[in-house]
């Protein structure tokens, strides 16, 4: 089943988000943990030196519009 986006618990781990970045030649520039402000969720935000990101819930990725994560870490 595709992920709507609307279980902010559905994401993919910091290992794998960081391998996909590294395998495609790029690399980390920052890391962030944004985390809901109900506490419960923690997502990880990648930044690249192309000023482009990545985030573990990989809506950018798929969908190609910007996360609620990335707009928390703005």
């Amino acid at each position: 089943m595709m992920n709507d986006f609307t279980n902010d618990n559905s994401h993919i781990s910091t290992i794998w988000l960081i391998r996909l970045v590294t395998g495609k030649g790029l690399r980390v520039r920052n890391l962030y943990k944004i985390r809901n402000l109900s506490g419960g969720t923690v997502h990880t935000l990648a930044t690249l030196p192309n000023n482009s990101y990545v985030c573990d819930c990989c809506m950018g990725l798929n969908i190609g519009i910007p996360c609620r994560h990335y707009f928390k870490m703005l």
